[in-house]
């Protein structure tokens, strides 16, 4: 029903930016400002730190939200389950920038990537 995506938003990106932000050693304000054309994987790395490692604290906060919630009666114990089940997937999607609203910067991206040195060949190389 209607209190699916609504739980997630009570999560909150916001929450999930400070969050980041804090496992970074920046502000939410700086973080956002850097998020404008890099992702939080990029800025991480940027960071010394891994994106992996920013997954694994945002899942870790996460959950224990989650366990909060079913404590306080918010959602109930299958709820949390599915949620849980989600988060890693969520998470990892978050950092590396898929949740991003614009496809167009994705897709530049990608393209650009295509034509990196460190890129493979598309389809094993020139035609011979």
């Amino acid at each position: 029903g209607h209190g699916r995506h609504h739980f997630w938003l009570g999560l909150g990106r916001f929450e999930l930016l400070e969050e980041a932000a804090s496992f970074l050693g920046t502000t939410e304000a700086e973080l956002r400002e850097q998020l404008e054309d890099k992702t939080l994987a990029e800025i991480a790395e940027e960071q010394g730190k891994t994106s992996q490692g920013l997954v694994n604290q945002l899942v870790a906060t996460q959950t224990k939200r989650i366990d909060e919630a079913v404590d306080a009666g918010r959602i109930a114990d299958e709820r949390a389950t599915e949620l849980k089940e989600e988060l890693a997937e969520r998470m990892q999607a978050l950092v590396d920038g898929e949740l991003r609203r614009d496809g167009d910067r994705e897709r530049n991206r990608f393209w650009h990537g295509s034509n990196s040195p460190r890129a493979p060949p598309p389809f094993g190389g020139p035609p011979a």
